[in-house]
């Protein structure tokens, strides 16, 4: 039948009914709705959810693929009772002070609708300090496969959750992309446990992890082992690996290839010189697309330079994107470092150097900030402990300011940590113009605050308002950032915390 176009009033064309029948069929199509609720915000597939039954299906697989869900919410699905929680410091953390237990167990219907919404998760948060403490009683009740959540994607578990670990390969189906453990401290039964879930998660079929992060303090030989068989298991898919706290780890990497691991966290604080050569070397051969690299390391040299460090040479062969390095020691990055990193690494969008605080340094004179901006033009973010020293002064003096053609703008973000103030006013003003000539206008600065002596009510107000304007709390560092504001035209430098930004991975 041929379609008929009618004028309103208006002369505006208006599709007569066989058009409006097509349009609305189209909005059945699960293909043709998925891709528009793939645009709606959760309000939005919440109310989707109630218009019929085709469009409820869609409209909540939507919402909770894309939540991070909390076990408490599905629980309450299930006859829940609360119980007052014995321990008073439990009443402190929580927010009831009560912790959920089942009352019988579910009838039919209501582990129906609890496993109807329990196939739709992706994403799982297993809590700690909060009041859903869970009951580990649902993981004996007859589950399909096995699995209690058979679409997931990613989980999260945090320190001390309440879910036993025995009880964690009840979550785990060969769906699981991400996996982090924040395990902390663990009993002589939790370690046992955990070696139990690992050994588990290794052996699972068609498992395919993409992200793997395990955050661990205590841990044995045999945990180790134990993720470096899941890490072997997941060697063609797994991309990131966050590995902290596990010091034997490192060693069973050696002979693993992993062809597809992009981004790469380890620890070798606690590995011998020898072996730190051996391992390096391994990791470069066997995972030789790693673009986003964060190192912990102990110098055996004081006042060396990076690169003369046992092994780190090597990482150059790597084409790094991101590099954030943690060594404890006094170790320099040289001009001639700089140069050799910026010929292996042109691309390079990240360095942070010293990122954590504490006795980890990084010593990066001022007058090298230059040439690190010249060597890396892609860099959009720099840290490290920046130090002034006399015998720069002459440098910083002769410094040629770049021209407005030349100045790199790529440099968005730039943390100082601990970095210190020039002692006096005129080293103050001459660092201010160097500065003003080298970074680009409008920065985002960090720099971590470590006064003497802690501060009182009033002073915390007071740099509670520096933060909300931008400003620097210290009055000799804000005087030395609006000086370098007046060398620029008057752009303001906006001082404070800069959050992370993972970009795609969870470092």
């Amino acid at each position: 039948m041929q379609a008929t176009v009618l004028e309103d009033s208006r002369n505006v064309p208006v599709l007569c009914n066989v058009e409006r029948i097509a349009g609305t069929q189209a909005l059945i199509v699960p293909e043709i709705l998925g891709t528009i609720l793939d645009y709606a915000t959760p309000p939005t597939l919440a109310s989707a959810a109630r218009v019929s039954r085709t469009w409820s299906a869609i409209a909540l697989d939507k919402l909770w693929s894309n939540a991070e869900v909390k076990v408490v919410e599905l629980l309450r699905i299930l006859p829940l009772r609360l119980e007052e929680d014995p321990d008073p410091q439990w009443r402190v953390w929580t927010t009831l002070g009560y912790q959920q237990t089942l009352q019988r167990n579910p009838t039919n219907d209501e582990w129906t609708r609890f496993c109807s919404y329990a196939s739709r998760i992706r994403s799982l948060v297993l809590p700690s300090w909060e009041s859903d403490r869970f009951d580990p009683r649902i993981t004996e009740w007859e589950v399909e496969k096995n699995v209690l959540f058979p679409r997931l994607r990613k989980m999260e578990y945090q320190f001390k959750c309440t879910i036993p670990f025995i009880h964690l390969r009840f979550f785990v189906s060969p769906t699981l992309r991400e996996l982090s453990l924040d395990i902390g401290f663990l009993s002589e039964v939790e370690l046992q446990e955990a070696q139990s879930f690992l050994d588990c998660l290794a052996a699972t079929e068609n498992l395919r992890l993409q992200k793997f992060k395990l955050d661990c303090s205590g841990a044995n030989k045999e945990l180790a082992v134990q993720v470096a068989k899941v890490s072997a298991a997941n060697k063609h898919s797994i991309e990131t690996l966050e590995i902290r706290g596990l010091s034997l780890y490192p060693l069973l990497m050696v002979g693993q290839s992993l062809q597809n691991l992009k981004a790469l966290d380890f620890d070798l604080r606690e590995v011998g010189g020898e072996e730190v050569t051996q391992v390096i070397q391994a990791l470069v051969e066997g995972c030789p697309h790693v673009a986003y690299l964060r190192l912990r390391f102990t110098s055996p040299l004081a006042q060396t330079d990076l690169l003369d460090l046992p092994g780190l040479r090597m990482i150059l062969a790597w084409n790094l994107l991101s590099l954030e390095t943690q060594i404890m020691g006094g170790v320099y990055f040289s001009k001639a470092n700089i140069g050799e990193m910026g010929q292996a690494w042109p691309k390079l969008k990240k360095l942070h150097c010293s990122w954590s605080s504490g006795r980890s340094r990084i010593y990066l004179p001022l007058s090298h900030l230059a040439d690190a901006m010249a060597a890396f033009p892609e860099l959009e973010e720099l840290g490290g402990y920046f130090y002034y020293a006399e015998e720069e002064e002459t440098l910083l003096r002769n410094h040629q300011p770049w021209s407005e053609e030349g100045r790199p703008l790529r440099l968005q973000k730039l943390r100082l940590g601990r970095s210190p103030l020039p002692a006096s006013q005129d080293h103050r003003d001459l660092v201010a113009q160097y500065l003003a000539g080298v970074l680009p206008p409008g920065l985002r600065i960090e720099r971590t605050y470590s006064p003497g002596i802690p501060l009182d009510e009033a002073q915390l107000a007071e740099a509670g308002k520096a933060a909300a304007m931008g400003r620097d709390f210290e009055p000799g560092w804000d005087a030395l950032f609006r000086k370098i504001e007046e060398l620029q035209g008057g752009v303001q430098i906006w001082v404070g915390r800069i959050p992370g930004d993972s970009e795609g991975v969870w470092f």
